[in-house]
């Protein structure tokens, strides 16, 4: 299994409406997903928020994070949303049943820099 946090931190003064509405489709979307499990979002009074996704799979996750309409949701977040957008996964060892926390596979971090 593949935990995925998200975490984003909303622009000031960005459409909340609009906002909910993208992330109802991108809920919608990813729960159609093969190798979905399951999501839970947590959210601030300040607006941050924190999502944990559950994959079965790195395949699945990368079917989820090379989706087209899902990157396009990413960029436009990136570009009106948020101020800031991170990432890390867990993966767990069948062997030990430990986890393990690692940058996401095939992601790359990005800083106000690379914008």
């Amino acid at each position: 299994m593949i935990v995925v946090l998200f975490s984003t931190t909303p622009r000031e003064g960005i459409d909340v409406e609009a906002y909910r509405r993208t992330s109802a489709m991108m809920r919608e979307l990813v729960a159609a997903m093969p190798g979905f499990i399951s999501d839970t979002t947590f959210t601030a009074d300040s607006g941050e928020g924190t999502t944990v996704v559950r994959f079965e799979s790195n395949e699945a996750l990368e079917a989820w994070r090379t989706h087209p309409e899902h990157q396009q949701a990413q960029a436009m977040g990136r570009l009106r949303a948020a101020s800031s957008i991170g990432s890390r996964c867990a993966r767990r060892c069948v062997s030990t049943g430990s986890w393990r926390m690692t940058t996401c596979p095939t992601w790359r971090r990005r800083s106000r820099r690379d914008r």
